[in-house]
């Protein structure tokens, strides 16, 4: 897999308003994102069909990894000495050793290990502890399951302290896994606070290492994330946008601002304005995606208005094909060696304009 990169986000263990085939579609998303409380939520069923993980739920084909926090929703997810994972029926404790138990018969080709995430604004007590569980926890699910240590990320928390944030990137690397999840990030803590942790860490792990967050997705932060050491994105922010009726045509090949006036540029259109009433435009020009080959922002503006479901399908279609084709961009400077440049052009860009 390719990175930096985003994984796509699921409900219920599917690509959010995709069926089977339109997420086979999605081939510029490599890899998709499966909430733990939706696995464990139909764990029965899935070891009953003794289908895999990919087949189970439809994944055609895409690398699938497991992670503790849903991106769209934040919960602490401790007690007892064990995670607290949120399931229709409330709250199930789940202990190291069985989490590490389902992904060795899950078989996920990725995944996070045992933890849980706190906020910046967290006491040094609760993240003292944070760290000590998430220490022991990592400990007690690869002594039981040595393999798995493969394909882990293993967990570094300790955001609102810098020694415990070290001390447990330390511990982490010592576990040798396949890459690293920073956790705590994108929930309340400033640009300046989360430029300051990711530096800090980017001194202790691997650079040959993958670091994943969750929670960060607008443009201009993951340009930030990725020059402060950052390869992996798990975030809803594609689908998020979808859910308002906003679709993403921010420019991918940035161009100086502009000072005129009359000027129509934006980085998204919110289809619900009557605007687009009689619009006849593809939601961007030269798009490959199935919605703007096929369709135009006033048919779209009709499906919002008229509450009808392929809207919503559509606009996930777009974004997420577009904010793919952001990653794709990334990665080819990155490979030129003209980030940086590509990085101030974008932001200056993409600041220009509403």
């Amino acid at each position: 897999m390719a990175t930096p990169c985003f994984l796509l986000h699921t409900l219920k263990g599917s690509p959010q308003n995709l069926t089977v085939d339109l997420c086979r579609g999605l081939d510029a998303a490599e890899a998709v994102h499966l909430n733990l409380s939706d696995v464990l939520d139909q764990y029965k069923a899935l070891k009953g069909s003794n289908l895999s993980l990919d087949s189970y739920f439809c994944l055609s084909g895409k690398l699938s990894w497991i992670g503790i926090r849903d991106p769209s929703l934040y919960n602490e997810a401790s007690t007892g000495g064990c995670m607290a994972v949120s399931l229709p029926g409330g709250f199930r404790q789940v202990k190291a050793e069985e989490y590490m138990e389902l992904i060795d018969q899950c078989k996920p080709e990725f995944f996070v290990g045992p933890n849980y995430d706190l906020p910046h604004s967290a006491s040094a007590k609760r993240t003292r502890k944070c760290v000590d569980s998430c220490i022991q926890w990592h400990r007690d699910g690869l002594k039981a399951f040595p393999s798995l240590r493969e394909s882990m990320f293993a967990a570094v928390q300790g955001i609102s302290s810098s020694r415990d944030r070290i001390r447990c990137a330390r511990e982490a690397v010592d576990l040798d896994p396949f890459g690293f999840y920073v956790g705590g990030q994108g929930l309340d803590e400033s640009l300046e606070q989360r430029q300051q942790d990711l530096i800090e860490l980017k001194k202790i792990l691997p650079k040959e290492k993958p670091r994943l967050v969750v929670g960060i997705g607008a443009p201009d932060e993951v340009l930030y994330s990725i020059r402060d050491g950052i390869d992996v994105f798990v975030s809803t922010y594609p689908n998020d946008c979808a859910d308002l009726g906003i679709a993403l045509c921010f420019s991918l090949v940035p161009t100086p601002p502009t000072t005129d006036a009359n000027s129509t540029s934006s980085n998204t259109l919110n289809l619900r304005d009557q605007e687009y009433e009689l619009d006849t435009r593809p939601l961007v020009e030269a798009c490959g995606c199935y919605t703007c080959q096929h369709h135009t922002r006033a048919y779209i503006h009709h499906l919002l208005n008229t509450h009808e479901m392929l809207a919503g399908i559509l606009l996930i279609l777009h974004n997420c094909r577009h904010y793919a084709e952001f990653f794709r961009s990334i990665r080819y400077h990155l490979d030129h060696r003209s980030f940086q440049s590509f990085m101030d052009r974008f932001l200056a860009s993409y600041h220009s304009v509403s």
